[in-house]
Formats: structure tokens, sequence, C-alpha cells
């Protein structure tokens, strides 16, 4: 139902503010929109499905799995070739993702399969991203990611009959109603959370995504994503006064090696050919 809502609003605003957008999503760029949308949808049911009942700490390792699956599946089906920087990248990467979550201390069944398989699945569209977004204007292919999230999030609640409540104004009206009391970002949440989620994290983050992540090799795109837990630690430490442990401050220190590593030792480009003037 969130990502019906995201969706939903983020084709709105696009439609009103930026149709100039929305007009070069041609044929072929929503079929190549539908290869990254749909591996994104199944990514996101996968995990959602798993984190209900899965154990937090390996779940949370399982999920950042992505960094290590993306160059298996560069290797074996897309012919990335994985310099020295990158693979020292991934291992260290590897190494901060245990540490932030302690994986050893649960077990794992069925919901950390989905999550595992959601990790693998979201790796699948880091290397496909590289694949089509080289083809289509970067906002058009966005655009057409929107619109695939649209459908494909509405038809389960279509199929069930709770989800089809879902669907009426009152509960609309319900959902977004802020709380009666406490601090006014605790009351509006719904409301801000949606916004930024919409607007912020989804046509600014993804049109970043589509437009710049090609000027990398898909590996290089996934261990930058590793990030991601390093920056919502220190957002809930900043924003909701989350504590801040030994754990998250050392993993965090090891993620950024990771990316550190990857630039210091990447290969040097070879000098360009001199020109008339210079021979």
């Amino acid at each position: 139902y969130g990502l019906f809502i995201r969706s939903l609003l983020a084709l709105v605003v696009l439609g009103f503010v930026f149709i100039k957008i929305l007009r070069k999503l041609d044929r072929p760029t929503l079929a190549d929109s539908f290869k990254l949308a749909f591996p994104g949808f199944l990514g996101i049911s996968l995990g959602g499905w798993g984190l209900q009942a899965g154990t937090p700490s390996v779940v949370a390792f399982l999920t950042n799995t992505t960094v290590i699956f993306t160059p298996l599946l560069g290797i074996l089906f897309f012919k990335e070739r994985l310099t020295r920087n990158l693979i020292a990248g991934v291992a260290i990467a590897s190494i901060g993702v245990v540490i932030l979550t302690n994986p050893l201390e649960g077990g794992f069944g069925w919901p950390e399969t989905l999550v595992l398989l959601s990790a693998i699945v979201f790796a699948l569209q880091i290397q496909l991203i590289n694949v089509y977004t080289p083809r289509h204007d970067p906002g058009a292919v966005m655009a057409g990611m929107f619109f695939h999230f649209t459908w494909l999030s509405l038809l389960p609640l279509l199929f069930f009959r709770a989800g089809r409540g879902m669907l009426t104004p009152e509960f609309l009206i319900q959902v977004f109603q802020p709380l009666p009391e406490g601090r006014w970002i605790d009351r509006w949440a719904m409301t801000w959370s949606t916004l930024h989620l919409s607007l912020v994290a989804g046509i600014f983050v993804v049109w970043l995504w589509m437009r710049f992540q090609k000027e990398v090799p898909a590996t290089r795109a996934a261990l930058i994503y590793c990030m991601e837990p390093v920056f919502a630690a220190f957002t809930a430490w900043w924003i909701l006064s989350e504590a801040m442990g030994w754990r998250k401050m050392a993993s965090g220190a090891v993620l950024l090696l990771s990316n550190v590593v990857c630039e210091a030792f990447k290969p040097k480009s070879p000098d360009p050919a001199p020109g008339p003037a210079e021979s």
C-alpha cells in the first residue's frame, strides 16, 4: 500500500510539474523501465515479507549482501571486469556489514530466505540499470519506473478484500490523520514521510540513480549503496536521538574505508593520444 501511494503521488507530481519528462516516455523506454522496476518491486515485496518474521540481525546482514551478489552476477552474466580495488572494496565492505549486523546472534529460516532472495534481486537490478539506462533519457526511465511501480503495487490490493478496503477515501484519511498528541514529527509522521519518500527519496533520488549510476561499474555502485545504513544510523542519532553504539561507529568506519580503497587504488586511465598540435 505504501509503495502504491508513493508511486502514484510521484506520477501526479511528474504530470503536473515535469510534463516534459512524461512526453519523452516512448514505448521502448516504457518496456526497458519495466525491466528495472519489476526487480525492484519483487525485491521490496520479498524483503517486506521476510522482515515481518525474520531475525532482525540476520535480516539486516542479508539485506546488505547485495554488495556480494552484485559482482557475482556481474562476473557470471554481465561480463563485468572486476579490478583489484573493487575486489578489495567488496571484501572490506563485507566485514563492515558483519560488524554492523552481528548475524551470528540469530537463526536462518524461510523469512531469512526471502530476504536473501530480495538481496539477489536488488543486485540484479543494479546490473540491469547499467545495461538499459544508457539507451534512454534518465527522466523518462524514472517516470516509467514509477508507472510500473504504481500498477504492480495496485494489483495485490485489488486482488484481496482487505486491499480493496485500503483504496477507499475513508481509509486514506484515517492513515494520514495526525496523532492527537506528541511532537509534530511524530504526529505528522505518515504525511511528511510519504512526501519525502515520493519527492525527495523518490523523484529526485531515482533521477540521480538513473542518470549517474551508468557512469560507474555496477559493483562500485553497490559499494556506494552499502553506505545507506551508515547514513541511516547517523540520521537516527541526529533526528531521533537514537544511541550511536560502538558497533555502528566501527561498521561505518569500515564501510567508509571500503569506498576510500576503491577510489584511492582504482586503475589510472590511459593518457589520451596527443592531438595534431602535440605530435
